[in-house]
């Protein structure tokens, strides 16, 4: 968690080589595990069926997040995916 978020893009801690980033996530609760790992499986089922994915972030959405993007490499991967 940063005190600013999302985090700027000038900051020290985006441009270390060893480092992961990752969002704040608020609202935890003893079931978030599981229900992650649920909704992984599934939306992993669906694109490798060809269906389509919960939560699904498309290229045309992009737009719609430039403060949270910026300064971000984003990976798109459309179907089918080269594996």
């Amino acid at each position: 968690m940063f005190e600013k978020e999302p985090l700027p893009s000038d900051a020290p801690l985006r441009h270390l080589p060893n480092a992961y980033l990752t969002p704040h996530r608020s609202g935890g609760l003893w079931s978030s595990p599981d229900r992650a790992l649920t909704w992984l499986t599934d939306n992993l089922d669906a694109f490798l069926n060809g269906h389509a994915r919960r939560f699904a972030v498309t290229e045309e959405m992009l737009p719609s997040f430039p403060d949270q993007l910026e300064g971000m490499r984003v990976f798109l991967c459309g179907h089918p995916c080269p594996m």
